[in-house]
């Protein structure tokens, strides 16, 4: 509006991004699958995690997005990242049934909905991850050791008088916070993003070479993957492996050497 001359933040610092190497294991997966009870939010998160899709484009694929006999989902360029190409989602069979479903049940608007039948938003993911979060953290705490100590219970005499009835209530509040917060301090906070994350480690620690791992995901290039996924240079396991199986295809490809009677 032109009523402030500068901005009173120009010479505050930006922090830096912080890095995106949250890793969802398959046993991680399973875990989560089995604590989500409705088939709206697993029909998300499987999809995610099959496709590698951005969260973004998972929230706003429609039925006319949808390639079923290609098995993809096509963003024309004005609705694609970087607004240059389409963008191509391809999808595995259990997308694929989990798409046809979806279309039947919601031919106009977004596919993906709660179980209150409206588009899924940002705040009510992060609702759900929280939920998870605490789950796992309480499932932690119990395995590293004793919760806060339990609040004895109050007799007849005590529950007829309010101070009493009253410390106590606010006694059982202090508990119940003190659990919540060493849960949410012991859960890890998973994001729809970290499906997409998790995607792509899974397929190059499967073989599957850089370009194409960056043609499913949408990427212009090999050099985004090359710099976000570079943790992979970390994993002593993966890295072992890798030469371990290099090692063994050069043996196979290697001449046998014939013996001569001077050896």
């Amino acid at each position: 509006m032109g009523l402030i001359g500068a901005s009173p933040v120009r010479h505050v610092e930006k922090p830096r991004a912080g890095r995106r190497d949250v890793v969802i294991t398959p046993e991680e997966y399973a875990w989560i699958l089995g604590q989500v009870r409705d088939q709206e939010f697993r029909d998300l998160l499987v999809v995610c995690w099959e496709t590698g899709c951005r969260p973004e484009e998972v929230l706003a694929v429609e039925a006319r997005h949808v390639d079923l006999d290609g098995g993809r989902w096509v963003f024309p360029p004005d609705e694609a990242k970087g607004k240059k190409a389409h963008r191509l989602v391809y999808l595995t069979d259990r997308a694929i049934e989990i798409t046809r479903r979806l279309m039947v049940t919601h031919p106009e608007g977004p596919l993906f909905r709660n179980t209150g039948g409206r588009p899924w938003h940002p705040y009510a993911l992060n609702c759900r991850f929280g939920r998870l979060r605490l789950a796992q953290g309480r499932q932690r705490i119990q395995q590293l050791g004793p919760l806060p100590p339990k609040i004895k219970r109050i007799n007849g005499i005590q529950r007829r008088d309010p101070e009493a009835k009253a410390a106590h209530e606010e006694a059982v509040r202090r508990r119940r916070k003190q659990i919540a917060e060493l849960a949410w301090e012991h859960g890890t906070k998973w994001r729809l993003y970290h499906f997409r994350h998790s995607f792509a480690t899974r397929m190059l620690e499967s073989g599957m070479d850089a370009l194409t791992v960056s043609a499913l995901l949408g990427h212009a290039d090999g050099a985004m993957l090359a710099k976000v996924y570079s943790h992979l240079s970390k994993n002593g396991a993966y890295l072992r492996d890798a030469v371990k199986a290099a090692g063994t295809s050069h043996d196979a490809h290697r001449p046998l050497r014939s013996r001569s009677s001077g050896e």
